[in-house]
C-alpha cells in the first residue's frame, strides 16, 4: 500500500493512523523508522496484535483509544455491508476488508472529530492513513486542516460497487482540498476495491499561492505608487514646515535673548524694590523712634519752661538773698568797724580798762 518512493521522496515526521490496517501495511509504516507512528483505535488489543514487541517498546508507536467519528460525539463505527445483488451480505467479500469492531456503537471510548483531533494534537502529522468506510466523510469535515499533510492514503471502491456500501462516499481530490491530487491507485486481492494515495501537490499549490500573491503584489505596486506621490509631496510640505520652523526657532531665539534681558531687568528692579522696602522699613522705624523722641522732646521743653521759670524764681531769691546778705555784711562791717574803734588804746574805753 505505501511505495518506497513515496517514503523516500516524502519522509514523513509524523504518521496519523486511523483504525486497523492490514498486517503488511503496518508493517511498512513501522518499517519508516524515522517517523511518530499514533494510531488511533479504541480496541488497543486489536492494535497490539499486529505490531511486533519491540515496536510496543518503541517511542516511535502511540496507540490513542479515542473514537474518531463521523459525527462528533457520536462514536459510531460503520459494519462491513458488502451486499450481494439479492441485498444479503457476502460472508466471503469480507476477507478482502479490513476486520472492524462488530458494534454500531462503543459507549465507553471518548469521540471527537477529525478535525477536533487534529486541531488538539500535539502533533504536526505529515501523513494520515485510514481503511475506514466512512473515511471520506471525515476528510470533508476537516478539509480546512488537510493542506499540511504530504500524503493521505485511503482504500476505497470503484465502479459500481460504491452504491453497495452504506454510508460511504468515497474521497476524490476534491474532497479533500485543492492542491492534492491521486498520485498512485494500488490494486488489492479485491478487484473492486483501491487503495489510492492523495499527494498535496505543493508545487501547484504554490504557484497558485504565487499567482495570487505576484496580482497581490502588482496592487501593491499600485498602491505604493499613490503612496509614494503623497509621500512626494509630505516631503515637499516637510520641507516647507522645516523652512518655517528654521525661522520660527531664529525669532524665538531672538526673543528669548530679549526675554532674558527683561528678566535680567526685572530681577535688578525686583532686588532695588527689596533694598527700597527695606530702606522703607527703617525709615518707618526711624520715623517711629522719632516720634518717641519728639515726644520725649515736647516733654523736655516744657519741663525746660517750668525750670526756666524756676530758675528765675531761684534768681530773683538769689538776688534778694545777696542783697540781704550784702546788708548783713555791711552791717557786719559797720559793727566790726565800731568794735575795733571801741578797743583801741586811744578811745576811753579802752582806757578805763
Amino acid at each position: 500500500m505505501i511505495t518506497n518512493t513515496w517514503a523516500r521522496t516524502h519522509p514523513p515526521k509524523a504518521i496519523l493512523v486511523l483504525g486497523l490496517v492490514p498486517a503488511a501495511t503496518f508493517r511498512q509504516i513501522m518499517a519508516i523508522g524515522a517517523a511518530d507512528v499514533v494510531v488511533v483505535h479504541p480496541d488497543e488489543a486489536a492494535v497490539a496484535a499486529l505490531a511486533e514487541p519491540d515496536w510496543l517498546q518503541s517511542a516511535h508507536l502511540t496507540i490513542d483509544p479515542t473514537v474518531i467519528a463521523s459525527v462528533a460525539g457520536k462514536s459510531k463505527f460503520y459494519k462491513m455491508s458488502l451486499l450481494r445483488e439479492s441485498g444479503f451480505i457476502d460472508p466471503a467479500e469480507l476477507r478482502f476488508l479490513w476486520k472492524n469492531i462488530e458494534a454500531d456503537e462503543i459507549a465507553d471510548y471518548p469521540s471527537v472529530s477529525l478535525a477536533d483531533y487534529l486541531s488538539n494534537s500535539d502533533k504536526s502529522f505529515d501523513w494520515i492513513i485510514s481503511e475506514r468506510l466512512d473515511f471520506g466523510s471525515l476528510l470533508e469535515q476537516a478539509s480546512d486542516h488537510l493542506e499540511l499533510f504530504d500524503l493521505i492514503i485511503c482504500r476505497h471502491l470503484i465502479g459500481d460497487q460504491v452504491s453497495m456500501l452504506n454510508n460511504y462516499a468515497p474521497p476524490e481530490p476534491t474532497v479533500l482540498a485543492n492542491g492534492f491530487t491521486a498520485a498512485e491507485t494500488l490494486e488489492s486481492r479485491h478487484p473492486n476495491l483501491r487503495s489510492t494515495i492523495f499527494c498535496n501537490d505543493w508545487k501547484s499549490r504554490l504557484g497558485s499561492k504565487i499567482t495570487d500573491l505576484t496580482s497581490e503584489i502588482a496592487g501593491l505596486q499600485s498602491e505604493a505608487g499613490g503612496l509614494k506621490t503623497e509621500l512626494s509631496a509630505a516631503n515637499t510640505e516637510l520641507t516647507d514646515r522645516k523652512t518655517e520652523f528654521t525661522t520660527l526657532n531664529v525669532a524665538f531665539l531672538e526673543k528669548s535673548d530679549e526675554l532674558n534681558s527683561l528678566r535680567e531687568q526685572l530681577d535688578e528692579q525686583a532686588k532695588r524694590f527689596q533694598e527700597a522696602q527695606e530702606r522703607v522699613a527703617e525709615l518707618s522705624r526711624d520715623l517711629e523712634s522719632s516720634k518717641d523722641l519728639n515726644s520725649k522732646f515736647l516733654l523736655t521743653k516744657n519741663d525746660l519752661a517750668d525750670l526756666q521759670t524756676k530758675y528765675r524764681v531761684l534768681c530773683e531769691r538769689n538776688e534778694a538773698l545777696e542783697r540781704f546778705a550784702q546788708s548783713v555784711f555791711e552791717e557786719a562791717s559797720a559793727g566790726e568797724a565800731l568794735f575795733s574803734k571801741a578797743e583801741s588804746p586811744e578811745t576811753p574805753m579802752a582806757k578805763s580798762k
